[in-house]
């Protein structure tokens, strides 16, 4: 029997993705499978504002100085949680997968009508 095993990187890639790409689509995929983010959290928990907020935040922390008070930065960040910041790609791949969930939250909402 084939291997069915299908390995999101080499798909993207042979669909002509950058890493870039390949890596906000990872981030949005750890985010449901490991932070439990699915569609029915983010219907349920927070409105469209709420995600694109979120990716503002962390596009906002991929160009601030490294030792940046973070409470200083986070006039994005909606969340009670503190944000945690990491490298600027990093960062700046977690906006990404924010804006990707803000965009899939719009295409529920008007697929529902």
């Amino acid at each position: 029997m084939a291997n069915l095993t299908i390995d999101l990187a080499d798909l993207l890639t042979k669909a002509g993705c950058t890493q870039a790409l390949i890596d906000v689509a990872k981030e949005r995929g750890r985010q449901v499978r490991e932070k439990g983010w699915t569609p029915e959290h983010d219907d349920a928990e927070h409105d469209v504002e709420t995600l694109a907020s979120a990716a503002m935040a962390f596009a906002q922390s991929s160009f601030s100085e490294p030792d940046e008070d973070p409470e200083d930065i986070g006039f994005w960040w909606p969340f009670q949680e503190p944000m945690k910041r990491k490298t600027s790609r990093e960062d700046l791949v977690r906006a990404g997968a924010m804006i990707v969930a803000a965009i899939e939250f719009i295409d529920r909402a008007a697929a529902r009508g």
